[in-house]
């Protein structure tokens, strides 16, 4: 069994307060409105030098058959079954509640040691409001406050006992991060549930389900992955709910982490200008961009090749970007993907051959400007990145068909090219 701790309880007690203090990051929305955390969130923690995963759920309402409950409900089960332990948090402000029983009784029926944590202790003259809490057969529970820090190492310290093998730490491996963006309701939560087979993301037909930046770590042939499925990105203006900016800024930011994008947008539109200023965004920042139009089997234009010529009309700069033409919900050509994501990303990672650079710079033919190209090298990866020494400043026009003949002689698919010019010095 993996070395997966689940945080669960009912809504608002800290969950993903107490998370982000395990894991160390902000990777979950911490709000004190109730029900923010719906998927499951993964990260992982170390303490006293050995390493497992920590997984955030929904709170839990047992009375409540809405469904999102229902379906956070099921998220929590998906994730009990894949763990070696469980932290029931509590409220010890609020004191017990009925549904702390509820749960406790949950995982006394699913059979994986527990710890009972009671949340919300803040100062020490308070722990003793943790006391009412061992009605619930635990013979011992741990006070502590996720939002201070207070207590969370004596939690620590016991899960690594009812933990039977926490792993040592282990070295980084070539994981490849993928980022998936998109409007909302474009189906970038169907597609991550296709793609591992599971109902991991919380489906629902409405836009905004998504709330938290939601990742998954998997094998796909002998490419490991770590997946993040993004809350769905509007105008600012349409943006009103405190949470959904917070959601939209992470997913942004979280760009800067990733190695390549994979940007869904939806046949019946294809590329509206949200979706060419998120591509045009993913570009500036240097990172391997796939475009992949889903809903295929709604458009009334189905054929690859003219959709791919209808978007290079209406977005020019997405030229050398890959473009695939997908259902998400049938599963069709879904298959391909990851694996022109792998493409897309051993792209980005290329040395190109310098005695092809230099045959390049021997047969170009200088513009009419006169402009002559001097030398021509590669100074980075992931984005590739070259430098151009000219006898005269390049124009626009020049560094894009330089551009060009780069993507002809060694492909670089899915990536920018970054240019970076320089003026030779004659003596």
């Amino acid at each position: 069994m993996a070395n997966i701790v689940v945080i669960v309880g009912r809504p608002n007690v800290g969950k993903s307060t107490l998370f982000n203090r395990l894991v160390g990051k902000r990777l979950a929305i911490v709000h004190s409105m109730p029900g923010v955390t719906r998927d499951r969130i993964y990260g992982s923690a170390s303490w006293d030098g050995r390493q497992f995963e920590v997984v955030d759920t929904g709170g839990l309402v047992s009375s409540d058959e809405s469904f999102v409950s229902k379906k956070i409900r099921v998220q929590v089960e998906y994730a009990l079954k894949e763990a070696a332990a469980a932290v029931l948090l509590t409220d010890g402000r609020s004191g017990l509640h009925p549904e702390d029983s509820h749960i406790a009784k949950m995982l006394y029926r699913v059979g994986i040691p527990f710890l009972i944590a009671v949340n919300k202790i803040d100062q020490l003259k308070d722990a003793d409001r943790a006391n009412e809490f061992f009605v619930l057969g635990r013979d011992k529970v741990l006070p502590l406050s996720a939002e201070h820090g207070t207590g969370v190492d004596d939690l620590l310290d016991e899960l690594l006992k009812v933990l039977p093998d926490a792993a040592l730490e282990a070295g980084p491996e070539n994981v490849l991060r993928l980022l998936i963006l998109g409007r909302p309701n474009v189906g970038k939560s169907t597609l991550l549930n296709t793609i591992l087979r599971e109902d991991r993301a919380i489906v629902d037909e409405h836009p905004g389900t998504t709330r938290d930046l939601l990742t998954i770590t998997f094998k796909y042939e002998n490419q490991m992955f770590s997946i993040t499925d993004s809350a769905g990105l509007r105008k600012k203006a349409k943006v009103q709910a405190p949470i959904e900016f917070y959601s939209i800024l992470r997913a942004i930011n979280y760009i800067d982490r990733c190695d390549v994008v994979l940007l869904l947008t939806d046949a019946t539109e294809l590329i509206p200008n949200q979706d060419k200023k998120i591509a045009q965004l993913v570009l500036t920042k240097g990172k391997g961009l796939l475009l992949a139009v889903n809903k295929i089997d709604l458009a009334r234009k189905t054929n690859r090749s003219e959709i791919s010529a209808l978007i290079h009309q209406a977005a020019p700069f997405l030229k050398g970007i890959p473009i695939m033409t997908l259902s998400a919900l049938k599963g069709t050509r879904v298959d391909h993907l990851l694996t022109k994501v792998v493409s897309v990303y051993q792209e980005g990672q290329k040395w190109v051959d310098k005695h092809t650079l230099q045959q390049i710079v021997d047969d170009l033919r200088p513009p009419a400007n006169r402009v002559r190209l001097i030398n021509l090298k590669q100074i980075g990866h992931a984005p590739p990145s070259f430098i151009a020494v000219a006898s005269r400043p390049l124009s626009t026009e020049y560094i894009r068909y330089l551009e060009n003949q780069l993507r002809n002689y060694f492909g670089l698919e899915g990536n920018p090219i970054m240019i970076k010019t320089r003026i030779a010095s004659f003596r």
